[in-house]
């Protein structure tokens, strides 16, 4: 993956960067649709964790140890991750437009 024997090159640099912006717009996003500022910066500390998590775990499984600690928060973190934007969500949305499905399907 890097291209230089120290450092992690080009290829490197381009992720960093990606994952600057995509961390960047998940916040703006939220902040501006929702008006939640602790939501928005928990969401990405959760993403943020589930990316050094798998780090971790892929280095430990490539140096041949288990990474069952690891695996397990990443698991932890996807589920607070998930409740956290299901409990933001409209599920009332969710009813109302299955209804109207029904309606558009039957012509009614």
């Amino acid at each position: 993956m890097s291209t230089t024997r120290g450092g992690p090159g080009l290829p490197g640099i381009t992720r960093g960067g990606r994952l600057f912006v995509s961390f960047t717009a998940q916040y703006a996003y939220i902040l501006a649709i929702r008006r939640q500022d602790a939501a928005s910066v928990i969401g990405a500390l959760l993403d943020l964790g589930m990316i050094v998590l798998t780090l971790l775990a892929l280095g430990l499984s490539r140096a041949g140890r288990p990474a069952r600690a690891e695996r397990a928060l990443i698991l932890l973190s996807v589920a607070a991750s998930a409740y956290l934007n299901v409990s933001a969500a409209d599920v009332a949305s969710l009813a109302r437009d299955r209804r109207l499905a029904r309606c558009r399907m039957c012509g009614r």
